[in-house]
């Protein structure tokens, strides 16, 4: 680089003031020139070479600025194809999204902004803040396991998982276990419904739990795609992670599911059709877990978009005591235990009639 340089100065330097000048023949660097018969050879065009060579040595060891600028030079250069290096390094490490290995739409993402009725009437005040997060592949860190989620997660999913981790979690630093402790999920059985790109499900298995994660049969791509991920950075940082994919259609046959210990499920009453096979689903697991186990509790992380959801909440306290574990913005997680009072029953109803006009 600094012989390139100071050659272009050099060359440059002898065509504008040497070859073009009067004086050529005589320059006052003194460059050994060979004798020569022709008149023509001992011109300093003849020597060009000589010229192009030397001169830009003499000028780099003579004038400081210009060693000085080569030397410049050189360490931007440097400095600047490192700092690429790396960047492509890190981003190649990081955001594995570009490698063939992941699916064309692990790089996309939804629109931003939610438009639902709550925000539009003023009544949700958190849904579009900084929590607020649409991206398709995202970097979580669950149960002291840093993981990356191809297809997003819901904000009502990440609330869930911290209050897991605060609730099973082992969350002090002096090794001290978390309200409930770790232990409380060893052995357990747990099944999400809903599970999506695998967040929660994940969490709780992390933590310890025995994990059934469900949703239809188009999600299954991406859950298990998750799963296989997750399975090999948990095993690298030597946690449990014991997990199982089914498919399930919520309002079907639930038998292949129980029992379990603890039903668990987020953000998932954004469709009115969806709310009484929801319900159905939950109920009948909780049911049927309780021949085999008394004490089976659901879990349910729940964000109000639209006012007719209040049919769920009204389907749900016909078999179940409900408490508010965690109020967060707009966004609740409800414990459920059994009363039956309801016989255990969710009749099939048209989605039409709302929560008001809902008599069974």
């Amino acid at each position: 680089i600094i012989f390139s340089f100071a050659t272009t100065i050099g060359k440059a330097y002898y065509f504008f003031f040497l070859e073009s000048s009067p004086t050529t023949k005589t320059t006052t660097i003194k460059i050994p020139i060979p004798t020569a018969n022709n008149s023509k050879e001992n011109s300093p065009s003849h020597y060009w070479h000589i010229y192009s060579t030397v001169i830009p040595i003499w000028l780099y060891f003579t004038f400081p600025f210009i060693k000085n600028t080569c030397l410049l030079l050189i360490h931007t250069v440097l400095v600047t194809t490192v700092q690429v290096l790396m960047s492509a390094v890190s981003q190649n490490d990081d955001d594995d999204v570009k490698n063939s290995e992941n699916p064309e739409w692990a790089k996309k993402s939804l629109r931003k902004k939610c438009e639902c009725e709550l925000c539009k009437s003023g009544k949700a005040t958190s849904h579009n803040d900084d929590s607020h997060d649409q991206s398709l592949n995202q970097k979580i860190t669950v149960a002291g396991v840093d993981l990356r989620l191809i297809g997003g997660t819901t904000k009502c999913a990440r609330t869930m998982i911290r209050y897991f981790e605060k609730v099973f979690g082992d969350d002090k630093k002096d090794g001290s276990k978390g309200k409930d402790g770790c232990r409380a999920l060893e052995g357990k059985k747990v099944v999400e419904v809903g599970s999506g790109t695998g967040l929660v499900g994940s969490c709780l298995a992390l933590l310890g739990a025995n994990v059934t994660m469900t949703d239809q049969s188009y999600v299954m791509e991406v859950l298990n795609f998750n799963l296989n991920k997750i399975g090999k950075t948990a095993a690298v940082a030597k946690k449990a992670f014991n997990v199982e994919t089914k498919e399930h259609v919520w309002g079907t046959d639930t038998k292949e599911l129980v029992p379990c210990d603890i039903v668990v499920g987020s953000d998932l009453i954004f469709a009115l059709e969806g709310i009484r096979p929801l319900v159905k689903s939950i109920t009948n697991m909780v049911r049927e877990s309780r021949k085999k186990k008394d004490d089976v509790e659901a879990y349910v992380a729940v964000i109000r978009r639209f006012e007719w959801e209040k049919l769920y909440f009204d389907l749900m306290d016909k078999n179940f005591d409900s408490e508010k574990v965690l109020e967060e913005g707009d966004i609740c997680i409800y414990r459920y235990k059994w009363h039956g009072k309801g016989g255990g029953i969710i009749n099939d109803k048209a989605t039409k009639d709302v929560s008001a006009e809902d008599g069974n």
